[in-house]
């Protein structure tokens, strides 16, 4: 089976899908085809006449690079306009096509403060999701939360949930240390480090993390706080870091290369994810949870319905309600005061990454799909 993947561009706004395209499910030829992707600009200056050109011109590049893959099937990622031009390539083709849907990018606009909910943009995408997703034999979701919250929108599937996975060992370069990191933390002599690493966007609501670490410090625990990446609030985020009573005890770092990051994820205790209870934030899982697990650093996330199909709290991680300060500060005290807790809960989510969400285990179920679209697809032929 011959498979071809088209992607967004720039490779940061595909999230996971780097565990679709790498070549892991025995037995299939994958190729990859990228697309040109306005997510990253203003959303309230992107108009719809412009995706459905990107959308027309997409189909033909897709068609040119099927025939000289031989592909039997065209696997398109999110956004919609990806997902329509696969439609109308596959059509073209005469091979099924299907969808992986991994964010609610409109909510996310709103999140970011880019869009407004329920403004002509805002149903403008919603409506070409539901198409891109109804045009395609299977829709493949990163969570049964959003599953549930299609449904609730009306969209009927066929669904099949493919969640985020971590690569195995040996799969990336080695960990090696960030010579800045590396230097401050050897000073800091803290004995519990905080980190985040990942997106620097609004909708982490990072000024929650820093608040959070100015309250430990304040009650005299040794901590350290470390945020790594890059985004449209990196700039605020910085800022407040520096302008921080505790700054001495935070620092900001750029967007490291993947064995620097596994370094700081490694080296760090508590691996923070502060989102609210925005709708986006509820359906829409972070790879990067499953990267903290992955390196053995203890998560403290949210309790939000993606959230809980990941982490198992009291078990692999700590779940706090997603808006409430207190219960997030109590939370990741007692983790700061208990190292032995922190080393169980980091040990045990490394063990269920490993069994549960390799990227072996994440990757089996799309075989199915592949078949299933395959078999639908040549019955309707018939």
């Amino acid at each position: 089976m011959r498979v071809l993947h088209v992607v967004a561009w720039p490779p940061e706004s595909r999230g996971g899908y780097d565990l679709r395209t790498s070549g892991l499910m025995e037995g299939l030829a994958c190729h990859g085809i990228e697309s040109a992707s306005c997510a990253t600009r203003d959303f309230r200056e992107q108009r719809l006449s412009l995706w459905n050109r990107l959308s027309v011109g997409l189909a033909k590049d897709i068609v040119k690079a099927a025939r000289s893959a031989g592909a039997d099937l065209i696997h398109a990622h999110s956004p919609f306009y990806n997902g329509l031009a696969a439609a109308r390539a596959a059509a073209t083709l005469g091979i099924p096509a299907v969808y992986e849907m991994r964010g609610v990018w409109e909510e996310t606009a709103v999140t970011e403060g880019r869009a407004r909910r329920g403004s002509l943009p805002w149903r403008a995408y919603r409506a070409f999701e539901k198409r891109a997703s109804a045009a395609a034999a299977r829709t493949i979701l990163p969570s049964r939360a959003m599953q549930e919250e299609l449904g609730s929108r009306g969209m009927g599937g066929p669904f099949c949930v493919v969640p985020n996975g971590a690569g195995p060992a040996g799969s990336t370069p080695d960990p090696s240390p960030p010579p800045q990191i590396e230097a401050w933390l050897a000073r800091r002599e803290s004995s519990c480090v905080l980190c985040h690493a990942g997106s620097i966007r609004h909708l982490e609501r990072l000024e929650r993390t820093i608040a959070l670490t100015e309250q430990l410090v304040d009650a005299g625990c040794c901590v350290s706080l470390v945020i790594v990446g890059q985004g449209s609030a990196a700039k605020d985020i910085r800022c407040r870091m520096e302008s921080s009573p505790a700054s001495a005890a935070m620092l900001y770092h750029d967007h490291l290369p993947v064995h620097e990051a596994s370094w700081v994820l490694g080296r760090a205790d508590v691996f923070l994810l502060t989102r609210g209870s925005d709708p986006v934030s509820r359906v829409i899982p972070p790879l990067k949870i499953v990267h903290a697990m992955a390196s053995r650093c203890c998560v403290v996330a949210g309790d939000l319905p993606c959230i809980r199909e990941t982490i198992d709290s009291g078990r692999t991680g700590v779940l706090v309600p997603p808006d409430d300060d207190a219960a997030l500060f109590e939370g990741v005290r007692s983790l700061v005061c208990d190292a032995d807790m922190r080393r169980r809960l980091a040990d045990a989510a490394h063990t269920y990454v490993a069994k549960e969400r390799s990227w072996k285990a994440v990757t089996e179920p799309l075989v199915d799909v592949y078949t299933r679209a395959l078999h639908a697809h040549a019955a309707r032929g018939s």
